[in-house]
């Protein structure tokens, strides 16, 4: 019966063709899709999904009152320290200190690294990483030890065993190789190319207990509650710092696997996702399959009344409507399944471009992927049926005497075609206002005024102190080019790396003073990146004083509550910096992405050995001439250290850098759903243009004109994507409004991007149906009515 059922199914679809091409043509490509962001989401959902402690690995976070932020992924270093020793629940802890980049070399081979931490010798009994050579529990316990992962060993030993060797860092420290790791899998929330033991870091706060700088997780024993543990340990806090300092922090336990979809806190490891996100990946994949399905059915169900004869004639002679509905549902499923065939075989093709579109590593392996593979192509015969049971509903319930007779049971499935064409248009122009309003966006923020000059900066970091305490003598040699204009030194620099470091205000009390951030900088750094002062006057060296005052930006002086700012003192005491005046007022400016309001920030010089950057304001003429000169001078005055250098408005637009790809996403996917929708409106039309060959041809001998019938025939479909577009309106007006509730400065969703998708949407429709429509009125009106 099956064999019968498959034959007949191969016939119909070789005798049409055209019909049979676009309807595998759509699947194929919404297949696709759909198959490229189920790896996505797979990909995204599987994050630290390999650790075998998995559910009982947690991160130590705390709030901080008074801080610029909810919460921070950091915590002090002793903080960890403290857990595993007096709480029962935690079983084992591992702290992790980011290694600054630095010179890392063997023999001949240099490079720069910055894909380092500092870490704990228990980082094995709480993490799996996959060990090649070494021993777990001493790999770093003992000082100047390092574990480094295959690639890492590869890039300096090739083929050489790297266990025991030693790199030499920043042409001072060596380290002796004591484990090799496989490459860290990409799914991990944090990735590193090397390990430095925790021994090794001799900071002076290492053991400070409010100094957030070490990202700390804990394994908790079988059954144990992060709840509890978190009650305990924050009583625990309060025997080990003043109550009342005890009393500024929030710890709490995050859990390890929701950290990538479910965190966002400052100072974040590296860059997380968010589940947002993938609910919005995951819904445009399923509403251009949604439309490629919506096509097939489409076009079935209005093929349907060209089969009427052939279904009267199975009834008649015997066939139950039970045979021709798996008659038609085979149809369907061979349809499918020859799509879902051909996307299996384009993943390989377009994973590459999809990879650079979401800035993921994926990978598809067809001998590796037997439950991928599986799960797909039981995506596809789902699609087949789902697809195919209307027509097939539809298609079995003629009346045999009525077919027989010709009347065909034309008017079966028409209000679902137009209904569904509407749903196809409405998906379209939905995906098509995303994008818009996200391009909008991201327009706006790259034209809108940061408050500084990002452009022109060439971005030099320093090597080692000799470079610092020789900082004055470098920028007056650098400003001896004429393409350089100016030269600053600083600690960090606006795009994230300002500072927190707690500060006491004239006249306001502690507990009432605004979170404030900072900027370490030198007597030029407000003239090199062009910011303007609101009130005051920046660093000048005709003023000795000004090495310990202070700079704040508007907002600063808000918050504060002072009006007339100039003169008000700030005092440090966690860096022994006294009482010193406000000298200046800068305008706000932008010194976080454009998700963040402008919050108060303050720079002030620091001693020389805190700086770690050059800023080199250049001309736009020479580029390459001004760099070889920077280079020049670099190597007279560190000759031990290649040479490196970044532009600052490229650090800064990787602020934006997730809305970029998701733009770019969404106007791809928004294109794939109108070329399915216009597929599957072409063969409607030629359909329609079929239908009504006699029509056409008496009109055109009553003197209709070519324009005359392509009004006619298009007026219908035109309408539809119209309707379509009013549908999506308020949909896509609501979701954007949504998503740009996200950023404390954005566009307004005016009535322009709205109108400009209407008209697209409208003149794809026209454009579409007119091809068809145009060849139908052009036709000889003898052979029209001739037809059939």
């Amino acid at each position: 019966m099956f064999q019968n059922y498959f034959k007949i199914a191969v016939r119909v679809l070789r005798r049409n063709k055209n019909i049979t091409f676009i309807n595998i043509a759509g699947l194929a490509v919404g297949m696709v899709c759909a198959a490229l962001i189920l790896l996505y989401v797979r990909h995204e959902l599987s994050y630290d999904q390999y650790h075998v402690n998995k559910k009982n690995i947690y991160r130590l976070i705390t709030g901080v009152q008074g801080a610029a932020y909810q919460a921070i992924a950091k915590v002090p270093g002793a903080w960890g320290i403290m857990a595993e020793r007096n709480l029962p629940e935690v079983q084992s802890a591992v702290r992790f200190v980011f290694s600054s980049e630095t010179l890392v070399s063997h023999g001949e081979k240099r490079f720069y690294e910055s894909g380092g931490f500092y870490a704990d010798s228990t980082v094995f009994q709480v993490f799996s990483f996959s060990l090649i050579q070494g021993n777990p529990k001493t790999a770093l316990t003992r000082p100047n030890t390092i574990i480094v992962t295959k690639n890492f060993a590869e890039k300096y030993f090739g083929k050489e065993e790297a266990l025991g060797q030693t790199l030499k860092f920043d042409n001072q420290n060596e380290y002796e190789i004591t484990a090799v790791v496989s490459n860290i899998p990409t799914n991990s929330h944090f990735t590193f190319d090397y390990l430095v033991s925790m021994a090794t870091y001799t900071n002076p706060r290492r053991d400070d207990w409010q100094w957030n700088q070490y990202y700390t997780y804990l394994l908790l024993n079988d059954g144990a509650s992060p709840e509890d543990v978190t009650a305990k340990f924050s009583t625990m806090l309060r025997t080990h710092i003043d109550e009342k300092l005890a009393a500024d922090y929030t710890p709490s336990l995050q859990s390890l696997t929701d950290i990538h979809l479910y965190s966002n806190l400052f100072r974040e490891i590296q860059a997380n996702s968010d589940i947002t996100s993938i609910y919005l990946i995951s819904a445009v994949g399923f509403f251009v399959l949604l439309i490629a399905c919506v096509n097939f059915m489409n076009l079935t169900t209005a093929r349907a009344t060209t089969r009427a004869k052939e279904v009267g004639v199975r009834k008649v002679s015997g066939a139950s409507r039970t045979h021709l509905i798996k008659q038609f549902l085979s149809e369907s499923m061979l349809i499918s399944i020859i799509a879902a065939i051909i996307a299996v075989v384009s993943i390989e093709l377009l994973l590459p471009v999809f990879n650079l579109l979401t800035g993921r590593q994926l990978t598809f392996d067809y001998f590796n992927e037997k439950l991928f593979l599986l799960g797909f192509f039981g995506l596809a015969a789902i699609v087949g049926v789902v697809s195919g049971w209307y027509p097939a509903f539809v298609l079995s319930s003629f009346n045999p005497s009525k077919t027989l007779k010709g009347k065909s049971g034309g008017a079966y499935g028409v209000w679902l075609r137009k209904s569904l064409v509407v749903v196809q248009f409405a998906i379209s122009a939905i995906l098509m206002i995303a994008t818009g309003v996200i391009y909008n966006q991201l327009e706006f923020i790259q034209n809108k005024k940061l408050g500084f000059n990002e452009e022109q900066l060439v971005v030099i970091p320093m090597r080692g102190n000799g470079m610092r305490e020789k900082s004055e003598s470098i920028k007056r040699e650098l400003l001896n080019h004429p393409n350089v204009v100016s030269v600053a030194a600083s600690g960090n620099l606006p795009g994230g790396g300002d500072w927190g470091i707690p500060y006491e205000p004239e006249g306001i009390p502690l507990d009432r003073v605004p979170p404030m951030r900072e900027l370490v900088v030198d007597y030029d750094f407000v003239k090199t990146f062009e910011m303007e002062m609101a009130a005051g006057r920046t660093f000048s060296h005709e003023f000795s004083t000004d090495a310990s005052a202070y700079i704040i930006n508007e907002e600063a002086a808000r918050q504060l509550g002072w009006n007339d700012p100039i003169g008000k003192m700030i005092s440090m005491p966690n860096v022994k910096r006294e009482k010193a005046p406000v000298i200046g007022v800068l305008k706000d400016f932008h010194f976080r992405s454009m998700r963040e309001k402008i919050s108060p920030i303050m720079l002030f010089i620091p001693p020389q050995s805190w700086f770690n950057i050059f800023t080199v304001r250049v001309r736009p003429q020479n580029i390459s001439q001004t760099l070889a000169f920077l280079e020049k001078i670099w190597n007279q005055f560190d000759p031990s250290h290649p040479f490196a250098y970044t532009f600052f408005d490229e650090d800064f637009a990787r602020l934006h850098q997730a809305e970029e790809q998701m733009a770019k996403l969404l106007g791809y996917m928004a294109g794939l759903a109108i070329f399915i929708a216009c597929m599957g409106l072409f063969g409607l039309s030629a359909f329609t243009a079929e239908q009504r060959t006699k029509e056409i041809g008496v009109r055109k001998i009553l003197g209709a004109s070519t324009g005359n019938i392509v009004a006619l025939l298009s007026k219908d479909f035109t309408r539809l994507a119209f309707a379509g577009f009013l549908v999506a309106v308020p949909l896509a007006y609501y979701a954007m409004n949504r998503w740009l509730e996200n950023f404390a400065y954005r566009v307004e969703i005016g009535a322009g991007v709205f109108i400009a998708v209407g008209v697209v949407a409208v003149i794809i429709a026209w454009l579409t149906v007119s091809f068809q429509s145009i060849k139908a009125a052009s036709a000889n009106p003898i052979n029209a009515l001739k037809y059939e």
